[in-house]
């Protein structure tokens, strides 16, 4: 296969249409490219949920976001007809009948993407998938660029969310009183998939055995607008004093605050990507399937990785979180 020449590519569609989590994970793709050939435009295509993630991402020049609907195609007219494009890239880590779809919509000299049965026929550089039991998503990513002839560091492959400055600031300014006497505990109790939604009373009964423990620890419960009530719940269980109270509700404030953190405890999603981001330590909570476990791990940061003995982390002892967070805090060389 011969290589794709990227000093030359000026337009690029990029497709990725995946989770917040795998925006932030594929988000160095972007800015590898721009470091390597800065003249290149990148245009992505994504779904709608994830605009608060993108929208202050300086290596994407325009974003083209839509429902998963095949009536929201003519939101991509523009994108097809008016912008000559001389390379897509299909970031799809799974056979699809979208990807295909799409890398037959829009027209270019060159077509990437991993040699699945559906896109395969409308690539012209296909690139054999890692093994997911043994890679890292970010590392399939990597693969596949470097395969098709982009040069890539090992200190480019990293997840990258970019933070809305002002959000940023306030949030420090909410957390600043807090950090020089306290060490900050993140407990994210959104999910987004039930197999991945841990009870209410082992967090209750997780929070009681830390903070019984270690007096110089404040928590903040993070969760998304959906599970406000659950959040209530857990922080009316217990002094208040216990607690940092935050505003904000979006992404991007959820982020920041993140950024912001000690630690973080959370189920398998996008706040494991996060804290790879931002380096914060993290103990990631796992349901029993292999592949999901090894593609998406912490990256490039302390952590501990607890996976369940079954399809949901439900099943996870309180008794094993407290023995990781342990673990963890005596790497960490933390005085407690």
């Amino acid at each position: 296969m011969r290589k794709i020449d990227y000093s030359k590519i000026r337009n690029i569609i990029i497709l990725r249409l995946g989770k917040i989590g795998d925006l932030i994970i594929s988000s160095f793709v972007f800015s590898a490219i721009k470091k390597f050939n800065p003249e290149s435009k990148i245009y992505l295509v994504t779904l709608k949920k994830n605009e608060d993630v993108l929208r202050v991402n300086p290596d994407i020049d325009e974003i083209y976001s839509m429902h998963q609907n095949v009536l929201e195609i003519s939101k991509l007219f523009p994108l097809k007809f008016n912008i000559k494009t001389d390379l897509i890239i299909d970031l799809n880590d799974n056979d699809s009948k979208t990807s295909a779809f799409l890398l037959n919509f829009f027209k270019a000299k060159y077509k990437l993407g991993f040699n699945f049965s559906s896109q395969s026929k409308y690539l012209t550089h296909l690139i054999n998938q890692p093994d997911k039991e043994k890679t890292h998503l970010i590392e399939r990513y990597a693969h596949l660029l470097k395969e098709s002839g982009l040069p890539i560091s090992d200190e480019e492959i990293k997840p990258i969310m970019y933070l809305d400055p002002e959000i940023e600031k306030n949030v420090l300014n909410e957390l600043n009183q807090f950090k020089t006497h306290y060490k900050l505990i993140g407990i994210n109790i959104s999910a987004g998939a039930n197999i991945r939604r841990y009870p209410i009373e082992k967090w209750n009964e997780l929070i009681k055995a830390l903070r019984n423990k270690y007096e110089s620890i404040k928590f903040i419960i993070l969760h998304d607008w959906l599970d406000k009530k659950e959040a209530r719940m857990i922080t009316g269980n217990f002094n208040p004093d216990y607690f940092i109270q935050t505003s904000g509700d979006t992404f991007q404030h959820f982020a920041a605050k993140i950024k912001n953190l000690d630690l973080l405890i959370t189920p398998d999603t996008s706040a494991v990507h996060l804290c790879s981001t931002f380096q914060i330590p993290v103990i990631a909570l796992y349901p029993n399937v292999k592949w999901n476990f090894v593609s998406f791990a912490p990256y490039k940061t302390p952590y501990k990785s607890i996976l369940s003995n079954s399809e949901e982390i439900k099943n996870i002892p309180v008794e094993k979180i407290i023995d990781s967070f342990e673990e963890l805090i005596h790497e960490l060389r933390w005085t407690l």
